[in-house]
Formats: structure tokens, sequence, C-alpha cells
């Protein structure tokens, strides 16, 4: 008896892993295009400030351009090849050379505080902290004329496009430092009564990262929060210069109206090449490797029973596994309807923040019986998709936060420019209509007395768990 029962597990057994293997799907044609690699040509990269900052800090007598180049021409070789052999244990960071300079003496690494970031509600004394501490920025400035003088020339360059995600984060800090080295020129500029000198500065900033969202054909999910983040830093550093004495003869200025100007429709589509970046990206990873991106967050993320794999049973890990090629082109399909969306702008995206995007963001845990019920196959793989398609979410908040943020900016202009007093401000916050209302969610803008801010709730709460409030000091 127990032989015929072991003979019939063993027959049933066979007979699922041939119906299995001869059921194997294939990747969609679509898919398989984004899994090929072209390499960049030279007049590509010539005018594209990416390729510029890559190599910012190599020592004075190189050509950080050439520099870039030869990085990228590098990478995407060894990028091209790890696809092709679906072999992702080709380490791509260890094996690049950084052409002629990796090894060589770099530059000083900028090592300063900046205290106008501005990523929560900021320091309403950013200002003067600059200007107490003139003597040490100063210096740094001298000390680092070289990568600020290649960083101010690079950001006139009309592109900004990246090449492959390991690349991208190679530049973002220098870029981060250099531009508050930048912005700190301008405290001093505006301080000392050069005001259009300073003005001009902010404006040098605002057109590099607004101009590079508007022009870019491949910018991914990290230069989209590095572009927001620094958005957001320049118009808080903005909105506090609008105290300052030598800049009242300016509020009513063409050159301040510029320079808090709303975004343009054309970039407010920069969803569009992010958005196909991202799924790119992530479609790359999953022909990688299967098993490391069915990772514990997507389970934790979407169920309050499960927190990581091991909580499951052999039954379940074995009946939930992650199809790798079912799942690469569920992904790619599921990515549609937001790419689509992505040329929306306002007001079409305000409706679409509210009707599509607010009810995802309401969606409770699943608990197993509810995930099995959803996802009886490639359960996996499914759970793996919707945490991709939050991410997907968070993008569109990053850039609706940053769109409403300069919304705060405008009107701390128009509370300046008719001098109303403080206790009068939610009166006038009431007149101002539609123009005190968050674009996306409609909320007003609010008045908090004891703080002295003008205030209304960030979109995208996730990104800013310290602080829900976008504020700015009066």
């Amino acid at each position: 008896m127990k032989k015929v029962l072991l003979l019939t597990s063993f027959f049933i057994l066979l007979c699922f892993i041939i119906l299995n293997y001869f059921n194997q799907p294939k990747l969609d044609s679509a898919v398989e295009r984004v899994l090929k690699v072209s390499n960049p040509t030279e007049l590509e990269m010539q005018n594209n400030s990416f390729v510029g900052l890559l190599a910012i800090d190599a020592p004075e007598n190189t050509n950080p351009q050439k520099l870039g180049e030869d990085l990228v021409l590098a990478y995407t070789k060894l990028y091209e090849k790890a696809l092709k052999k679906q072999d992702s244990s080709l380490d791509i960071k260890d094996s690049i050379r950084w052409s002629n300079y990796v090894d060589a003496k770099k530059m000083l690494s900028l090592s300063f505080n900046y205290p106008c970031a501005g990523l929560y509600l900021g320091d309403k004394d950013c200002i003067t902290k600059i200007k107490q501490n003139k003597k040490e920025y100063v210096k740094i400035i001298s000390e680092d004329y070289i990568m600020l003088n290649r960083y101010k020339k690079n950001i006139t360059q009309p592109n900004y496009n990246s090449y492959n995600d390991y690349l991208t984060i190679i530049p973002l800090d220098n870029m981060r430092k250099l531009s508050n080295l930048h912005l700190i020129e301008a405290v001093y500029a505006i301080d000392e009564g050069d005001v259009d000198k300073g003005i001009d500065i902010l404006q040098s900033e605002l057109n590099f990262y607004k101009r590079n969202i508007n022009n870019t054909q491949r910018f991914d999910r990290i230069q989209l929060i590095m572009f927001t983040t620094r958005l957001r830093s320049i118009y808080y550093l903005i909105s506090t210069l609008l105290d300052e004495k030598n800049m009242q003869d300016y509020l009513n200025s063409p050159k301040l109206e510029q320079l808090l100007r709303p975004f343009t429709e054309s970039e407010q589509k920069i969803l569009l090449p992010v958005l196909v970046t991202v799924r790119n990206q992530n479609l790359q990873l999953m022909y990688f490797d299967v098993n490391s991106y069915a990772t514990d967050e997507r389970l934790a993320f979407f169920s309050d029973d499960i927190k990581n794999l091991n909580d499951l049973t052999w039954y379940k890990k074995f009946f939930w596994r992650f199809d790798q090629i079912r799942t690469m082109n569920l992904y790619y399909n599921a990515m549609k309807p937001y790419i689509a969306s992505a040329n929306l702008v306002l007001p079409e995206s305000s409706d679409y923040y509210r009707k599509k995007i607010k009810p995802l963001l309401n969606q409770k845990p699943m608990s197993i019986v509810e995930i099995e019920s959803e996802y009886p196959n490639n359960t996996l793989g499914n759970l793996y998709i919707k945490g991709l398609e939050r991410q997907a979410i968070n993008n569109y908040l990053r850039l609706y936060d940053i769109i409403s943020y300069l919304k705060l900016v405008q009107v701390k202009l128009d509370i300046k420019k008719f001098s109303v007093p403080k206790d009068n401000i939610p009166n006038f916050l009431n007149s101002l209509g539609e123009k005190a209302l968050n674009p996306y969610s409609k909320q007003p803008i609010k008045w908090d007395n004891e703080a002295q801010t003008i205030y209304y709730n960030w979109l995208n709460t996730e990104g800013y768990k310290n602080n829900d409030k976008a504020g700015i000091h009066l």
C-alpha cells in the first residue's frame, strides 16, 4: 500500500513538473526590447551636464567631460554584457576603473553645513547663520573654486540624461554641495547690495533643475528625488530672502516674478521619462535576479500578518513562488496606465490625484487569506508589482508636492507685497480664493500663529515622516 502511495505521489509530482515545464511563458516582445542596451554616441554626451558632473572632482589638470564619457562607455559595455549573460555576479561597481582619475588624488571633498536646506519646515534663522559663518564659507569657496566653476559651467548645458542606475548616484553628493555653495554666494551678493547678481544666481540654479526636468529623456527615481529636493531647498531659501532688507525694493520686480513662475505644462510632464526609466530599470533588475526582488518589504507593506518570508510555511513559500517571466510581463502592463497619465497637467492632474491616487493611498494591508484570494497564482510576483505601483504613485506625489510648495512661496510674496499684518493673515488667505488652495488636494493654506508659518500638509507623507507639514516662515 505504501509503495502504491509513493508511486502515485511520484507520478503526480512528475506530471506537475512536466506540465510546469511546457507551460513556461515567454517574455513579451516589448519587454525584450527593454533588455537591450545601446551605447550613447559622443554627440549625445557632449552637451550633457550629467556626463561632466560624473567626474567633477577630478584633479585640476584633467578633463572632467572626457573622463565622464569614458566612464559612461565603460559602464554601458559592462552592463550590456551582464544583461546578455543574465549574470548579476558581474560586479559592475568594482569592475569599472573610473578612467584615469579613480586612483588619482582628487580635489578637496566639500565638507560644510548648509543651514537653509528646508527639508522639512526649515530653519527660520538660516540666513543669519550663513552671514555669521561668512569667513568659513568664503574660505571653502576659495579653496574649491575649480570645482565650483566647473559646476557653474555644467549647469548651463542644455541636457541632463543619465545612463543606468549605478551611474546616477555618482554625481549627486557633489551636485548638492556645489549647489549649496552657489546659493551661499547669492545670499552674500544680496546682503552686499548687489540684489540683481543674487537673483541671477538663484535663477541659474532654478534654470538648471527645471530645464533639465523639462529636457531630459532618461531620468530615474533617484534623480527625481534629488531634483525635487534641490528645488524645494532653493524655493525655501528664496522664501527666507524675501524678509531681507535689501530685497524689499524688489518685491514687485519682474526678475523676482520670473524667479517664482509656476511650472510650465512641459515641466509638469517630467513623470513620463521618470516612469519609463524606472519601469525599464526594474525589469532589468528582475531579469538579473528573481529572489532578491521578491523582498520582505513587499510582504510587510501589504500585510499586517507577514513581516518577512520566514513567517511563511514551507508550503506557502513553494506555492507563493516568484514567477520571473510572468511577473516581468505583468509589471510592464501594470505600468501602462501610470505612464499614460504622466502627461496630465493642471487642472487634469488635480482630478487624477483626488480620484485615482488618493484612494490608493488609503488602501489597508491585506491578511494572508485576502492575499491568497486576490493572488492565487504567482503571489509574490503580484505583491512585488503592487509595491512597484506604490513606488510609481510616490513619484507622482514628489512632483505634485514641489509644485504645491512653490505656491506657498508665491503666497508669502503676496503677503509681503501688501504688507499684510499677521493678525489679518487668515482673512487675507481667505480673500485669495483658489490661489490659496493646494492645486492637487484643494486643501486651503493655513496660518499657524504660534509657529508663525503658513502651511498645508504634504501629499507624500511617506517622504516626510518627520514632519507632515509643508510650511513657510513669516
